[in-house]
């Protein structure tokens, strides 16, 4: 494993310090918006998170900083929440949601062809998962006197293509995997499991 290791890594650095360096100056910002759907996983009641959430609106914002010609390195703090379908609510007058908000930390390996740049992230984030009893901002879900809330760790990846409009200006859209390692047998029961999110986001990134 270790050898297998040290040959992906020198493949990975090879990669990102070779051929031509794309459009753009070195540091960037984005504001994020876009969609959040769940993917993966199961709710404490052996349900799937996928059958009885919504998507979700997302927000958020992204630094990126330019290392090599195919190497950056970007920062994204986003926040979003996933509205329970009125079917599987507790109690059809509270609007339970899945609230998901995150900061991902990420080495991005891109390929450019004249204006059009395609990129692969691979992160690691901390995500503020919480299920809360009605609207975001009220009380987490208990689950036999345990709060359905906790920071977690997880890891992302997807693609994501660029189109630089001119040297300071670009239009982005990507779609990126956050898989959260939020289980936990002994506070949230047997049938919680890990969690999966796809953020679907798009937006104007400004370099300088």
């Amino acid at each position: 494993m270790k050898r297998i290791g040290l040959i992906l890594g020198a493949g990975f650095l090879i990669l990102a310090l070779s051929g031509p360096a794309t459009a753009g100056e070195t540091i960037g910002v984005a504001p994020l918006f876009g969609f959040s759907k769940s993917v993966a996983g199961t709710y404490n009641t052996g349900q799937k998170s996928a059958n009885i959430l919504n998507p979700g609106t997302v927000f958020g914002l992204s630094f990126t900083r330019n290392i090599a010609p195919h190497y950056q390195i970007e920062v994204q703090a986003f926040y979003t929440y996933l509205p329970f379908k009125k079917s599987a609510r507790p109690n059809i007058l509270r609007e339970q949601v899945f609230l998901f908000p995150g900061i991902v930390f990420s080495n991005n390996l891109r390929w450019s062809l004249g204006p059009l740049t395609a990129y692969w992230p691979l992160g690691v984030g901390i995500y503020f998962w919480k299920y809360a009893v009605d609207a975001p901002r009220s009380d987490a879900v208990l689950y036999q006197g345990e709060k359905l809330e906790k920071m977690s760790p997880g890891f992302s990846t997807g693609l994501g293509l660029a189109f630089h409009l001119q040297k300071h200006f670009s239009l982005f859209a990507e779609a990126r995997y956050h898989y959260v390692l939020c289980k936990d047998k002994f506070f949230f029961g047997e049938n919680f499991s890990e969690q999966g999110v796809l953020l679907s986001l798009a937006g104007i990134r400004f370099s300088f």
